[in-house]
């Protein structure tokens, strides 16, 4: 079965400025010790579109800063960081798309950042607590290899997660964790609120 992850994440130390901005029909849930998955029908496909984005996640980046990640993992990635309501950064990689497909689809490369890699753009990881060595590591591990092939651009995401501390940010959707409450089980530590 294929893995269609997405969450808007936040720091876990922002816990309880999360819990004031909850909505009927979202989770919220704890990933490790350093991170939360907010997780709602809409925002985990919204295809990193500002407008797209519920009123409350908007509201929450007023408070804290926010990074939506999407990793439908046979297809594609993305991610992008939101504060004060503006994305800040937005990049990702296409596992099915080349160079020249993606400039066939300017629209869709263009909401998820495809190839898009802006070095001053990777310091907006300095909001969640990552200095200088790590932003650089994650723009090189983007920048510095080919990719143009599929396992590179796999291993790539997969070497960012390490960075980040979400190396199990996997079956992570709102779509899962409804599915499992719904069975009785349950995979993550689910807040409640």
């Amino acid at each position: 079965m294929s893995d269609f992850s997405g969450a808007v994440m936040l720091r876990a130390e922002h816990k309880d400025t999360a819990l004031e901005y909850m909505e009927d029909n979202v989770f919220l849930i704890q990933l490790n010790d350093n991170w939360i998955c907010r997780l709602s029908e809409n925002d985990d496909s919204s295809m990193m579109n500002i407008a797209k984005y519920s009123k409350a996640v908007l509201d929450l980046s007023e408070e804290i800063p926010l990074m939506h990640v999407m990793h439908p993992e046979d297809h594609c990635f993305g991610l992008c960081i939101l504060h004060k309501s503006e994305l800040m950064c937005r990049f990702g990689v296409s596992y099915e798309m080349d160079e020249s497909e993606m400039e066939e689809c300017p629209e869709l490369s263009e909401s998820m950042g495809f190839g898009r890699f802006v070095k001053d753009e990777f310091e907006q990881f300095k909001l969640f607590g990552f200095d200088d060595n790590d932003c650089a590591k994650m723009y090189d591990i983007f920048t510095e290899v080919d990719m143009s092939d599929w396992k590179t651009k796999s291993e790539s995401v997969r070497q960012l997660f390490s960075i980040l501390g979400i190396e199990n940010f996997s079956f992570v959707s709102h779509h899962y964790v409804s599915s499992d409450k719904e069975r009785g089980e349950t995979h993550f530590n689910i807040i409640e609120w």
